[in-house]
Parts: C-alpha cells; structure tokens; sequence
C-alpha cells in the first residue's frame, strides 16, 4: 500500500524524529510505500502565538511561585554549536525520513494527498491530539479530507499527551464526528483509552510508541564511534531541584556529568550542544547512568538497557511518564523532585531487571505490530465501530 504518516512537525526534537523514523521503518519493513507529509503550521497564526505566550507566561509564573529571583529575557543568538546541530538534525531528517515538501493548510494538505492516491494515512504517534501543541487540530483528525474519500485511516499511538482533556470546545463536536470515520484507533496513553471511551464513545486500545517497536540493533547503524560515559543529562527544562538531583547522582554513583543542552551560555567541555541525532542516539548508547525529565529520554534508556532515574515532567505531560513506567513495572525510577528523590534512593539505585522489562516489551511488540500488520486486511467498508449507541 501506499501509506502517508501525519505526525507532528519535525524540528529540534528527538524524540519526535526518530518516532516518525521508526513507524516508517516499521511500515517500509511491511512492504508499505511510504511518506511523512509535512504539515507545517501557516507563517503567521494568532491563534497559535496567543497559545505559546500563554505557555510562556505560565512559565515565568511557575518559575516565580519556585523562587527564581530573577527571569532575563533576551534576544538569542545562536552560537556556532547551536547553528551546527540545527544542519546536522536537518541532515539526518531529509537523509533517513521520506518528508513532502511543506504543507500549510488544510486546503493544500488535501490537494497533495489527492494528487499522490494514498492507501492509507496513519496519524501518529506523539501528541498529534494536544491542541497546544497542535493548532490545526482538525486536520490530525483528518478533517482535510471530503466526505466521500475512500482512503483508509488510522490512529497508531496516538497521543492526547495529558489526564486533562487537551481539545478546547471550538474544535471538540467536529473531532469526534471525524474521529468516527477512522477505520482503526489507537492511543498510546491509558489516559487515551478513557478519553476515547468516556468524550468520543469509542473503544480503543493502546500500544506502544513507535521507537519501541526497534530493536537497539536497528538504531546501532546511526551510533557513531564518541564514547560519552559518566551521567549523561538529558533535562529539557532545568530547575535547581533537577540540577540538586543531577548533582547528588554524580556524587552517589561517582560519575561525571555529561549535559545535552540545546543552548550554549558558555564554552564547557561537559555540554554537549544540540548534537546530532547520532550524537544523542550515542550518548544513550554509551552512558553509564541516564538523567532525564524526557519521555523519549526513559525510552532511549529502557531500549539501551541503562539506569535511569525520570524526573516528572507535568508541562510537557505526565500521563506519558506514568504509561510507560507502569508498562515496565519501573514507577519506582519517578520522582517529582529533590525531596522524594531522597525519600527513595534505596530504590532508584537498585538494579533494574532489564530482562523482565524485555520480556514485557517483546509481548507488547508482538501486540502492536499485528495492529500494523492488520491495516492491509482494511478497506473502506470494515470501519471499526467499536463505540456506545
């Protein structure tokens, strides 16, 4: 089949890359043709600048609330380091990910699914369902499309990213009327599965993100040859609190503290700057002891088989921390911040039982690849319709 991803914008994010590059890798592996279509947000929308300085301002207010004494806000320059990763992300997204050019509207999103006569679209996975983070939110839902389209459509892992619901009314009554037209659904939350039930009475289920489903063999190919040991810190929003437990883990384990940052205030041998994707993919390779309040920060570390220790991150989504750590039987590597950690540090430095946890991930591999496997058997009279009269 001919199949389009509609995943979230690719930019400097990780996690959000090698996603979209495993679900690819998974579907080509099928036999499927595949293409990311890159739906890009319009150059100029209110709507979406009112929302990020909302973000913004609660930012500032959280950090006020915590004692920051004092907020600068500057114009930013990137440094070389900076200017260097953004090329080599933007290297390795046109080298390893099969992206249409942009796309900026619902009109031309469906014009150029129209012109290609796709098969299928799978949206997913990531966040592809939190407003905030995804303005055109009609058109996750594949509001684009007419009526009448014969494409079949399905929800791999998508992702509502919170407890709390994350669609504002404006848009709700049209997602879940679209959300009916979708041949399969599934989420990759538990926080999904009772948000589809209870607001748009549909029975799902969830399965794994997409970087999951890949083996560490199959992301040993971008591992480049730098050996980064010692405490790798992969910390997106950093605080005193995370900083206060990044330190006392190097102290407990003897370690040296290796940073991911993605701005640079100073020269310092111990940040690593925006690195590459190989880069990053290989200081999780190669690490000792991994720190992070990432999501794909725990998975990187889960697939590498190393210590972690994830610290709750509630603004970029803390039901996705909880999924995944439960999943794994691994809730005892979360806490909230330097108190807790100290509460339980006879815990978050025992052993971890990777050959339990892999035994876990082969089963749920196995679960979400016959869900993948299943979308050829699909066609435009076999809608699951698995929801409430």
């Amino acid at each position: 089949m001919k199949i389009a991803i509609l995943t979230l914008p690719l930019h400097t994010n990780y996690g959000g890359i090698l996603q979209c590059y495993a679900l690819q890798t998974v579907l080509e592996g099928m036999g499927h043709q595949v293409t990311v279509l890159n739906r890009r947000w319009p150059e100029s929308n209110g709507r979406l600048i009112i929302k990020m300085l909302s973000i913004f301002t609660k930012s500032i207010l959280r950090k006020l609330l915590i004692g920051k004494k004092s907020i600068i806000v500057r114009n930013h320059r990137f440094s070389k380091a900076e200017e260097d990763g953004r090329c080599e992300i933007k290297r390795f997204i046109k080298k390893h990910i099969h992206l249409t050019k942009p796309l900026r509207s619902s009109a031309e999103m469906q014009k150029y699914v129209e012109s290609k006569e796709f098969d299928c679209i799978v949206v997913g996975s990531d966040q592809v369902w939190r407003e905030v983070y995804c303005p055109c939110i009609e058109d996750f839902f594949l509001g684009f499309l007419k009526e009448d389209d014969n494409m079949i459509k399905v929800a791999y892992a998508a992702s509502f990213g919170t407890t709390e619901f994350s669609i504002s009314g404006d848009h709700l009554k049209r997602c879940i009327t679209l959300a009916r037209r979708f041949h399969s659904i599934s989420v990759r939350e538990c926080s999904g599965v009772e948000i589809m039930d209870k607001v748009f009475r549909l029975n799902v289920k969830r399965f794994l993100d997409p970087t999951l489903l890949l083996d560490y063999d199959r992301y040993r190919f971008f591992v480049r040859r730098t050996k980064i040991t010692g405490v790798l810190s992969y910390i997106l929003d950093e605080t005193d609190e995370k900083m206060a437990i990044l330190n006392d883990v190097s102290d407990m384990t003897g370690l040296k503290i290796k940073r991911i940052k993605f701005t640079s205030a100073c020269e310092d041998d111990s940040v690593l700057v925006l690195p590459s994707v190989e880069e990053w993919l290989s200081s999780f390779t190669t690490a000792d002891f991994v720190v992070t309040d990432s999501f794909h920060g725990c998975v990187f570390s889960i697939i590498n088989h190393k210590p972690f220790i994830a610290i709750a991150n509630k603004d970029r989504g803390l039901e996705r921390f909880t999924t995944l750590l439960e999943t794994f039987g691994l809730m005892d590597r979360l806490v909230f911040d330097f108190d807790g950690y100290c509460s339980k540090k006879n815990l978050l430095f025992n052993t971890i039982d990777f050959n339990k946890v892999e035994a876990i991930r082969q089963c749920l591999i196995q679960e979400s690849m016959n869900f993948l496997t299943s979308l050829a058997g699909l066609n435009n009279s076999t809608i699951h319709r698995s929801r409430y009269a």
